[in-house]
């Protein structure tokens, strides 16, 4: 029997989960981006044969705007087992995914394997076309069956697909192809160190935050602030400009990752500045260990974006743990472009003509870096596509500004980033 309220989960009335409110949530619980769950975790607990076939019982009930959806999710290898019953709470009206709770697992606390196939399950029922007749999901799963009424499960039940014979490529010259791309594109990885190429040899070694804490350590140094003064001196004004040139292509440059590395960069310098936090999402995002989605409006700022001057990375000269990449620069002022996905998300933007303090904060820190007076900041129609419409900015620097943001992002660095990333060099 259902729940109490609950009436039974069928196609036509299951809340709508699209990829937009799938990405948002996951980046923002951090319970789904710790080591123990991200990458080759999530894929496989992801799965469409593993979810369909072990998801079953599902019901919902709504309120105020809030849907409240359960099911019950079958153990993958003990399926004669209770089955782990999950909660997602989903705000219809924000098209928001306010939480996800696994009932009676052990690691439900990190983000477990059957919450995210729960929500991928209702994110792929979103995603399928309207049935003509309605389907009930208020059942069994096919994994609960095993061993009941079904004594067995064949593997070909688990998909539609036809199984393929893979094609392997021939792997003997992969190595010597792998050091041949990774000395052109300047990766430094545990392969080139072990193969003895690194970004330690080169010159653009000195603005690696990981090389430079490195030198810094071996000095006998620990002190973050005494880390500053020894970025200051070190860094080359020179090599500092090569860079710039040399990160022009920004996201498909190995440099331009290295280099952002353990830096607060103009995009995430007004949430360093409000983070109370030392081991968030915020922290994985700036060294590196927090999953990156390249969405259709991510591509489409990369799209608009060509036929402007490139711009690469700025290390802030008296700040050097701080950077900024502008999407596109001319000789007096700095460009900012944003694709929002729909009309909803404009007013993150701007409201009210006026940039919003996250982004104001992020085009002021672009023009402090590049030493620039004006800002040009674009925000793109959600259909740009077909109305060719944006909404544009200008904004003067207000140095005061900057320097105040700054000094509390070094603030934030020295508390909670330089310790994780000292913590690396150590080991």
């Amino acid at each position: 029997m259902v729940d109490a309220g609950y009436l039974k989960g069928m196609s036509h009335n299951l809340p709508r989960v699209d990829v937009f409110m799938l990405a948002e949530f996951l980046k923002k619980d951090d319970r789904f981006n710790a080591a123990e769950i991200r990458e080759a975790k999530a894929e496989m607990a992801s799965r469409e044969n593993y979810g369909d076939n072990a998801i079953g019982y599902v019901q919902l009930r709504r309120e105020g705007g809030v849907c409240f959806l359960k099911g019950k999710i079958c153990p993958e290898h003990k399926v004669r087992n209770k089955g782990y019953s999950v909660t997602i709470e989903i705000d219809e009206r924000e098209e928001m995914i306010k939480d996800i709770q696994c009932g009676g697992c052990a690691a439900a606390s990190g983000g477990c394997k059957h919450a995210l196939a729960f929500l991928m399950w209702v994110h792929r029922r979103s995603e399928e076309p309207s049935p003509t007749e309605v389907e009930c999901y208020w059942k069994k799963s096919k994994l609960a069956k095993v061993g009941t009424s079904i004594k067995f499960i064949e593997a070909s039940a688990c998909t539609n697909r036809k199984p393929q014979t893979p094609k392997l490529p021939d792997t003997t010259s992969l190595l010597t192809k792998f050091m041949d791309v990774a000395k052109q594109k300047e990766l430094t990885c545990q392969i080139t160190r072990h193969n003895n190429y690194s970004l330690a040899n080169d010159s653009f070694g000195t603005l690696s935050i990981y090389q430079l804490v490195v030198s810094f350590y071996e000095e006998g140094g620990e002190i973050p602030e005494d880390f500053l003064n020894f970025c200051i001196k070190t860094i080359c004004p020179t090599i500092r400009s090569d860079a710039e040139c040399a990160t022009l292509n920004q996201h498909r440059e190995a440099l331009w990752w290295e280099l952002r590395y353990g830096r607060i960069t103009a995009s995430k310098v007004y949430e360093a500045v409000h983070c109370h936090t030392g081991d968030g999402s915020l922290i994985k995002q700036i060294i590196g260990t927090s999953k990156v989605r390249d969405t259709n409006p991510m591509k489409r700022e990369t799209e608009l974006a060509v036929p402007l001057n490139k711009c690469g990375i700025y290390i802030v000269e008296d700040y050097p743990v701080c950077a900024a990449s502008p999407d596109a620069i001319s000789a007096d002022f700095t460009v900012e472009i944003k694709c929002p996905a729909s009309e909803k998300a404009m007013k993150n933007y701007i409201k009210n003509n006026i940039i919003a303090p996250k982004f104001k904060a992020q085009i002021q820190l672009q023009m402090y870096a590049t030493k620039k007076t004006k800002a040009l900041f674009c925000v793109a129609d959600p259909d740009f596509e077909n109305n060719n419409k944006t909404y544009k900015i200008w904004e003067d620097i207000d140095v005061k500004f900057c320097e105040d943001l700054l000094n509390k992002a070094v603030v934030f660095w020295c508390k909670y980033v330089f310790p994780k990333i000292l913590q690396s060099v150590k080991q």
